[in-house]
């Protein structure tokens, strides 16, 4: 990797400049008619001195400073003091969270003049990104994406965040009022079942002390055992994709990042008074070879769970009620569909509860009706893509030129 000092700036600008800049260039975008949706959320990603190597198609090659506006999982948006053609190839050096600095190829796809000697250069990716692992965890998104998405899911209902580190913990509980939760914060477990046990569904945030995750069993066993039948959330300083605790629904590595939270709420929203669209509900293994078979089987499999769970729970046999639930939390979760997993595991706690006669409540508990209603939702084809916007009219009610943007790195107008 090559070393800062290898790389020329050319910028030759101060801190406030470059920011008086970027204010500037963001207040026009917001200003700016609407764009075509995204495939990904673009987050705002602020670099004043950002290693890059172009490669130029007559050969040469400069080692250049720039400055870096915003980033997306397909590109990123750049400043330059020159002109850059489209389709000319770069290395960004980019630094993980972690401290590990990447270099990630890919090509121009739009170089727009900004003023004097500035342009903005829209890079679009070989290959896409995880663009969390390199943004700060408040980084605000600046154009969102379609499919689930980072930004703020519209929940309601309360939830309690128990992190042990009291500034992550008071983010955390930032970024959940963001969406409408009543969310509180607390350092201790003592007399917290009172609070957590109000509906609707609360969520709860625990810390996992020491790592690894399963450091947090036996604080998740102590709220499950006390009744509580809402989200739990295990926050632990583990990869994104290990496993969540037993009991728990899922991990939120840490540090917390506000678009991961954000993400994992959207599964969850359901279950958390979310505003739900009643649309249908996609496996996220879809795409994996020879799953369109398996998930066609899974969903009549589902089908059949449900007429149980809703027949079993009109006859009062309770039983056969929570194996069918059973049924569906085990095996959801593999299928690539942890909503329903969620609500069937928490299907379980509610009619158990019920069959021990500790739960009040009529046969159609919100529990399992919204249970039933996402077995209903579950689709095991693939979800359609996003329809292209019709091409604007000239005078002379022509289709005018179109210029086709880059995946995630901007239009020809305005960069990632």
């Amino acid at each position: 990797m090559s070393k800062p000092e290898q790389f020329q700036n050319l910028l030759r600008l101060g801190e406030g400049e470059i920011q008086k800049i970027l204010e500037r260039m963001d207040q026009d975008a917001a200003e700016a008619r609407p764009k075509a949706l995204r495939r990904s959320d673009r987050f705002e990603f602020r670099r004043s001195r950002l290693p890059v190597i172009v490669r130029h198609k007559g050969g040469t090659e400069a080692r250049l400073l720039l400055c870096a506006r915003n980033l997306s999982e397909g590109g990123i948006s750049l400043i330059h003091t020159g002109y850059l053609h489209p389709g000319t190839t770069l290395h960004v050096h980019l630094t993980m969270l972690k401290g590990e600095v990447v270099a990630i190829p890919g090509q121009v796809a739009s170089c727009r003049y900004i003023s004097g000697r500035l342009h903005e250069i829209g890079v679009r990716f070989d290959h896409p990104i995880d663009a969390a692992s390199f943004c700060e965890p408040q980084a605000g998104i600046v154009s969102p994406g379609v499919g689930v998405s980072a930004s703020p899911p519209k929940l309601a209902g309360r939830a309690l965040c128990m992190i042990d580190d009291s500034a992550e913990r008071k983010r955390i509980v930032g970024w959940l009022q963001e969406t409408g939760l009543t969310a509180t914060e607390s350092e201790h477990t003592n007399a917290v079942l009172s609070v957590l046990n109000v509906p609707p569904h609360p969520l709860l945030i625990l810390c996992s002390e020491p790592p690894p995750t399963d450091g947090a069993a036996p604080a998740v066993s102590q709220f499950r055992d006390g009744g509580f039948a809402g989200v739990v959330i295990v926050a632990a300083a583990a990869p994104d994709e290990a496993p969540p605790p037993e009991g728990a629904d899922a991990l939120l590595a840490r540090p917390a990042r506000r678009m991961s939270l954000f993400k994992i709420l959207h599964s969850f929203a359901g279950r958390l008074g979310g505003v739900d669209p009643g649309g249908p509900i996609y496996s996220t293994l879809v795409e994996e070879p020879g799953m369109v078979s398996v998930l066609e089987h899974y969903a009549e499999q589902v089908k059949g769970w449900a007429a149980q769970i809703k027949e079993s729970v009109a006859s009062n046999d309770v039983s056969k009620a929570i194996a069918a639930c059973k049924s569906l939390a085990a095996t959801a979760q593999g299928h690539g569909f942890p909503s329903l997993a969620g609500a069937a595991a928490q299907g379980v706690v509610v009619l158990t509860r019920r069959a021990s006669g500790n739960a009040a409540g009529e046969p159609d508990d919100a529990s399992i009706s919204s249970l039933l209603s996402l077995c209903a939702r579950i689709d095991p084809g693939v979800p359609p893509k996003p329809k292209e916007q019709a091409p604007a009219k000239d005078g002379k009610g022509e289709a005018a030129p179109a210029t086709e943007p880059a995946p995630d790195s901007g239009e020809s107008r305005e960069a990632a």
